[in-house]
C-alpha cells in the first residue's frame, strides 16, 4: 500500500495535515539537566509510536502498547497512533487500537478525528472499522465545520461516501460558509459523486 506523507490535509483552503513532526515539543531552556534527558527520552518514545502507526509497523505499535505507552497519546497538533493509522488505511493497527481502548472521537488540535483522517482517502474498510467501533459519523472539525463527509466527496472518494451514508452520516449538513458534501463534490470535479449525494438526498425526501 503506498502510504500517505502528512504534509497539510486540507481541500481548497485545508487539506493535507501537517508534517514531520509527530513528536512532543522541546524541552523549555531551563529545566535541569536530568528532567531535560527525562522528557527528550519520552519525546522519542512518542514519535516512533506515531511514526510506526504513520508508517504501518503493527509490530513495534504492539511493543511499545505492551511496554505501557498510552494508545491516545498526542504527538504535535494533539495528533494521535489512531488518527495516522487511520490516514493511510493502516487496518490492522486501527484495530489493534481500538481494541486497547484509543478513543475514535478524540479530536485533534484542529478538531479533527481518525473518521475524517480515514475519509480522505481511498478506505471504506478502515473508515467502516471506526464506524463499527462507534465512531461518530456527524462529528464537525472545529473551524470550518467540515464533517467526515464532506472530506471524503471532496476527494471523490464515493465508496467511502457510500459507507458513511450507510451509517448515518447526514449529507445535508453545511459548513461555515453553506457548502455541502454534495457541493464540495462537484466545485472539485467529481461529478459522479456529486450526482450520487443529489439521488440520495431527493430518495430522502
Amino acid at each position: 500500500m503506498t502510504h500517505r506523507s502528512i504534509s497539510y490535509l486540507f481541500f481548497l483552503v485545508m487539506l493535507y495535515l501537517a508534517a514531520g513532526g509527530c513528536r512532543t515539543a522541546s524541552e523549555r531552556s531551563d529545566r535541569k539537566k536530568d528532567e531535560g534527558q527525562t522528557s527528550v527520552a519520552a519525546s522519542d518514545v512518542t514519535g516512533t509510536f506515531l511514526e510506526a502507526a504513520l508508517q504501518g509497523d503493527l509490530s513495534a505499535v504492539r511493543r511499545l502498547v505492551d511496554d505501557g505507552i498510552d494508545p491516545d497519546l498526542p504527538g504535535e497538533g494533539g495528533r494521535t497512533a489512531l488518527m495516522l493509522a487511520a490516514y493511510n488505511g493502516h487496518d490492522e493497527i486501527v484495530h489493534y487500537l481500538l481494541d486497547h481502548g484509543a478513543d475514535p472521537n478524540r479530536r485533534d488540535d484542529q478538531g479533527m478525528h481518525a473518521l475524517i483522517y480515514a475519509a480522505s482517502g481511498p478506505f471504506p474498510n478502515t473508515v467502516q472499522l471506526l464506524l463499527n467501533h462507534k465512531a461518530d459519523p456527524n462529528l464537525i472539525a472545529h473551524g470550518d465545520g467540515w464533517t467526515a463527509l464532506m472530506f471524503a466527496a471532496a476527494e471523490g472518494q464515493l465508496e467511502v461516501v457510500k459507507v458513511l451514508l450507510k451509517h448515518g452520516a447526514d449529507p445535508a449538513i453545511r459548513e461555515k460558509d453553506g457548502d455541502t458534501a454534495e457541493s464540495f463534490a462537484r466545485k472539485n470535479g467529481h461529478t459522479h459523486v456529486a450526482d450520487y449525494l443529489k439521488q440520495y438526498m431527493e430518495k430522502k425526501k
